[in-house]
């Protein structure tokens, strides 16, 4: 068997490079998370007593809403204290996280004061002075995530840097036993697809779906009367880091108990609200400290409540997923669709149907063209969509650097997703340009061929912009992969004309004799007419490929 060539550009290469580099940065913080997750899992689960537990909102205070908690173990027969609630942190942004670890005891324990109520904690067996009521909260999931969508990411570049020179097929003899590397060509698709996939089905399942369900579920909740704690902007960062974004805290009763919150919407908006909505920012502004309000609180879990039960704040969240799922999805199912859909064309044309390939009086005419019109559109409708949906997130980002709270992690993040989007624009203008190069259409006779047979053809132009300064045409032999993924080797190439200024068609016919060849090693042999022009004008110099229909069976010699 003969050594396997794997042929790339050297712009794809580099590119392939920069990206996996790129995508590294997010693979490693990915995975370095979901370490530090995994370490806390190993800590032991010891029994506790919970001296005090209770909720300090404290705006000075980074996150605001801190756990005032205590609690008593024993390790080894010694006895140690903690005020840890997670073994990362011990506060959050939205005081709804700690009101539910609160509200959970009280049930557990059976009355509202939970001091004496006996429970479990997690404890640092190498340092036992290091314990936390509660496990990690979440941080493996997210390192997981974003680990996965770097790893396709780096998938994606591995793929770039290992696809084959796409400026015309792979010259290849057929008796060197070698063939194309079956699915090459989907390597980089199959990720970059799953990363949209991924993306968007664990967004709906994780924000669209939840809040759907929650806005549904909100219509039963009841109106009380609420007073404004805090209404406040809260700077974070500085220089490019700096962000500004607005802190809703309010209380409320309900069945004679105080509650609190700084939940504003059904959208996942809490703490830290991003008021982008002109209703919700003159109902912030217009609402200082003090003053009352009505809020929407879960009869349920009256620790759950809401100043708005729409979803206001997060409604670009929740229907973000949405393009995302259909491209993932789609593209994934259009990779597995497609190459059935291509043998199926195959199968069809290899049993003469009427039309393309049959013999006439005047024998088979071969046209090209359509295949260009296809790719534009799809190639067109991608840069569109892609495009459309990447340039929402950088106009926030122009937003945000124009009025001075410009976010570094945000731009880093744009920046594979803006450099795909200008290269599926690229591309799209330069289907464009090979879209109006001439096409070219062909009357063979007498009719299909065998190896072995002579025939003659007549060859006219027809459409296209710019005039070719010469023409070349030449009988093409290929060998298509077995695994269906579009990948040819040429095995015979042979010059049948040459025309300078060739204007619009033939002046004489063109003899053609398809050669016999003893095809070895998987795959189907494919002979074409070639049209390769040299253009006059800028347009770009697109060879038209005509495949000649292969009888099963020999016929006398034409001439």
């Amino acid at each position: 068997m003969g050594k396997r060539r794997r042929a790339g550009s050297s712009g794809s290469v580099g590119f392939g490079i920069v990206w996996t580099l790129f995508s590294s940065i997010f693979l490693v913080v990915g995975l370095l998370s979901v370490f530090k997750s995994l370490s806390y899992l190993a800590w032991d689960r010891v029994p506790c007593v919970v001296e005090r537990f209770g909720i300090r909102a404290d705006p000075k205070q980074d996150p605001p809403y801190q756990a005032d908690l205590r609690f008593r173990y024993t390790w080894d027969g010694r006895e140690y204290t903690s005020d840890r609630l997670w073994p990362d942190k011990n506060g959050s942004d939205a005081y709804e996280d700690l009101g539910e670890v609160l509200e959970t005891m009280r049930t557990g324990a059976g009355r509202d004061v939970i001091q004496g109520v006996s429970s479990a904690c997690r404890v640092n067996p190498n340092n036992p002075t290091a314990a936390s009521l509660l496990g990690v909260s979440g941080g493996a999931w997210g390192g997981l995530i974003f680990a996965t969508v770097g790893g396709l990411f780096v998938l994606i570049g591995i793929g770039i840097m290992r696809m084959p020179a796409r400026s015309g097929p792979q010259v290849a003899p057929l008796d060197d036993g070698s063939s194309p590397e079956p699915g090459m060509g989907r390597l980089p698709g199959i990720p970059f697809f799953a990363v949209f996939a991924l993306v968007g089905l664990g967004m709906l399942g994780g924000v669209t779906v939840p809040a759907l369900v929650r806005k549904f579920a909100a219509r039963d909740w009841v109106e009380v009367p609420a007073q404004v704690i805090w209404n406040r902007t809260v700077e974070r960062g500085s220089g490019e880091d700096r962000s500004v974004k607005r802190d809703f805290f309010y209380r409320y009763t309900f069945s004679g108990r105080e509650y609190r919150s700084n939940r504003y919407d059904l959208g996942g908006a809490f703490g830290g609200l991003n008021t982008k909505s002109t209703i919700m920012s003159n109902f912030l502004q217009s609402h200082p400290a003090g003053s009352p309000i009505v809020c929407h609180v879960n009869p349920g879990k009256p620790w759950q409540a809401v100043v708005d039960r729409e979803i206001v704040g997060g409604i670009i969240l929740v229907l973000f997923p949405i393009p995302f799922t259909v491209v993932g999805v789609g593209g994934l199912f259009g990779m597995w669709w497609w190459p059935r859909y291509q043998r199926r064309l195959a199968l069809k044309a290899s049993f003469n149907l009427p039309g393309r390939g049959c013999r006439t009086e005047q024998g088979v005419l071969l046209s090209g063209g359509t295949k260009r019109l296809t790719t534009l559109l799809g190639i067109g409708f991608a840069a569109i969509f892609w495009n459309s949906i990447v340039g929402v997130f950088v106009s926030v980002a122009v937003s945000e650097w124009r009025s001075g709270r410009s976010e570094v992690f945000l731009n880093l993040f744009l920046i594979p997703f803006v450099a795909v989007g200008t290269w599926l624009l690229l591309a799209a203008f330069n289907r464009l340009l090979q879209f109006r190069a001439p096409t070219y259409e062909v009357r063979l006779l007498p009719g299909p061929m065998a190896p072995g047979d002579e025939g003659e053809f007549r060859w006219c132009r027809r459409e296209g912009k710019g005039q070719p300064l010469r023409l070349s045409i030449l009988l093409i032999g290929v060998k298509s992969s077995s695994a269906g993924d579009g990948h040819e080797k040429v095995a015979h190439r042979e010059t049948l004309a040459e025309i300078q200024q060739p204007g619009d068609g033939s002046l004489q016919a063109i003899r053609i004799k398809l050669p016999v060849f003893q095809a070895d090693g998987p795959g189907k042999l494919i002979w074409k007419i070639r049209f390769s022009p040299r253009m006059a004008s800028w347009l770009p110099a697109v060879p038209e490929d005509l495949e000649i229909p292969v009888s099963e069976s020999g016929r006398p010699g034409f001439g």
